[in-house]
């Protein structure tokens, strides 16, 4: 899944550094990098070791000059009865999986805010169903996928976003070394397996490249999962968020388009108000549409185009859609708004 990711990091035109703790591996992956043109740093090293997370952040910033986007792609897996797992092993999953993303972010924040960069955590379907023989992988990779949802509201006001992938069962080097305990009972197994067989890794490795490049400049706290049908739906709180800006309105026109229900939220440029505090909010509103946290959308634009956005969007609707407005300035103007025929108006509400 690494390599994966740094070729299609490599072929999106980005310099590439390498870190792995298997020192050959990463010597031949950089070798056949720059066989390709690709700038590449190789990095070996442990990064269950905090100290060493933070030297593979400065070594990439020292080579290259700057930070614009860090994946977080490293994992292991040991299955084994809960009852039996050596503490060294429990320890070093959660190590390897939880804290050694969180050290690795904690080092590239600094630097992915001056380039107004991004964060891409590699999880797991495994953070949302509870998989046998694997619980300290299950914890460490729903932990890892709720930090990334934190850190995405930490930071919602600043130029930085934290996204995650959740891909389901791959052949990867993971998959191809794990061991079975035994005695394991495969039907538990079956139960949560992909319907289509394995998820292809080149598959999610664009996946990964398209959210750390700027062509996905205005999503955060998003956890997408690509599981081959082990899951039926994108399993993740707030659906697709996108952070204020001037790509607010082109974002609820692609919702729109594709037939999502939306909930619109028009606020000031200039408001300090944590988005936090619409949560309940939002979620009411996308009960009130009719729909599922992962089959809405949010968006939020500035209140002064509030008017060109709605009317963008209203002629975009598909039959079936849905926009509920929220405004923390112009309810008149959002009353308006909700008489068109097709636009469905839900009480609104002031922010503080």
């Amino acid at each position: 899944m690494g390599r994966a990711t740094a070729f299609a990091l490599g072929r999106a035109g980005a310099d590439v550094c390498v870190v792995d703790v298997n020192a050959a591996g990463v010597k031949d992956t950089g070798a056949q990098l720059r066989a390709l043109g690709v700038r590449t740093l190789e990095h070996a090293t442990d990064l269950s070791v905090r100290d060493n997370c933070i030297g593979a952040v400065a070594a990439a910033v020292t080579q290259f000059g700057r930070l614009d986007a860090l994946c977080n792609v490293a994992g292991i897996i040991v299955m084994c009865n809960a009852h039996e797992m050596r503490a060294v092993d429990y320890e070093k999953t959660l190590a390897v999986n939880l804290s050694a993303p969180f050290y690795l972010m904690q080092a590239a924040i600094p630097h992915l805010l001056q380039t107004e960069g991004a964060v891409v955590n590699v999880t797991s379907s495994a953070a949302f169903i509870g998989e046998a023989y694997a619980a300290a992988y299950c914890a460490a990779k729903a932990g890892l996928t709720h930090m990334t949802k934190a850190l995405a509201m930490e930071y919602v006001h600043k130029p930085i976003r934290f996204n995650a992938v959740a891909p389901g069962g791959m052949a990867t080097n993971i998959a191809n070394t794990i061991k079975m305990p035994e005695g394991v009972d495969y039907a538990l197994i079956k139960r949560y397996s992909g319907l289509r067989g394995l998820v292809e890794v080149d598959d999610v490795a664009e996946m990964i490249a398209f959210l750390a490049s700027m062509r996905d400049a205005a999503t955060t706290a998003r956890v997408s999962t690509s599981t081959a049908g082990s899951l039926q739906a994108d399993l993740h709180d707030g659906s697709r968020f996108h952070r204020p800006g001037k790509s607010g309105g082109p974002m609820a026109r692609r919702i729109v388009e594709s037939g999502y229900p939306l909930v619109l939220w028009a606020r000031r440029a200039d408001s300090l108000a944590p988005f936090a505090d619409t949560s309940a909010q939002t979620v009411a509103s996308i009960g009130e549409l009719g729909a599922r946290a992962d089959h809405a959308g949010v968006c939020v634009v500035d209140d002064t185009g509030l008017m060109q956005v709605c009317g963008e969007l209203i002629p975009a609707m598909r039959p079936g859609s849905r926009i509920a407005i929220h405004s923390t300035v112009h309810p008149n103007t959002v009353i308006e708004l909700a008489r068109q025929p097709r636009l469905v108006e839900l009480p609104l509400s002031t922010l503080p």
